[in-house]
């Protein structure tokens, strides 16, 4: 058999000739392998820059507004829960001064009331803010929750007993100033 006609029939192919089945052009896909690995290089330089620019970016803490919401928080509480009979019309309009909108509103409205009790109780009281958490804050309101006790002492107990208050609060800022519009116990 001739050796063309062998190599035809599947058999052995003479030496130094070339099977006419199989592909002669054999070439790997190397230029997209370089291609996906310059990408996936460049995508993960990309990514190290990013996280090391977010990692070494420098604190720059809470906007102004909220320092001046918490310490107006705090503040107000500390009005709220500072009273006594010796001084009960400064100690009143003190918060009245501190506050706006339906607070406000509320207050004056019970304040002969209440300056009525605190006087026929003789009512010497104190309050001391615990904590302070602002629980949402914008340049123009704030709502937050203080933890605070209030040292009382009146006619029934004259030693003193510490009351233990939970409150939320909405603060308004009208005219750079932060007001209590809000309160409400936990």
């Amino acid at each position: 058999m001739p050796a063309g006609e062998l190599a035809a029939a599947g058999g052995p192919a003479p030496s130094g000739s070339v099977p006419s089945a199989l592909p002669t052009d054999r070439r790997r896909p190397v230029g997209w392998l370089i291609a996906i690995g310059a990408l996936a290089l460049a995508l993960l330089v990309t990514l190290t820059v990013l996280v090391g620019l977010v990692l070494t970016r420098p604190d720059t803490g809470d906007p102004p507004y909220v320092s001046g919401a918490s310490t107006a928080a705090s503040t107000v509480v500390r009005a709220f829960w500072s009273i006594s009979a010796d001084h009960v019309d400064a100690d009143l309009d003190r918060v009245t001064e501190l506050s706006t909108g339906s607070f406000r509103r509320q207050f004056l409205a019970g304040r002969a009331q209440t300056r009525t009790a605190v006087v026929q109780n003789d009512v010497h009281s104190t309050g001391t803010v615990l904590d302070v958490a602002l629980t949402t804050a914008s340049r123009t309101r704030a709502t937050a929750l203080v933890a605070a006790d209030a040292t009382v002492h009146n006619k029934t107990v004259p030693a003193g007993r510490v009351a233990h208050y939970r409150m939320r609060l909405t603060l308004v800022r009208q005219h750079d100033r932060w007001l209590l519009s809000a309160l409400s116990f936990e």
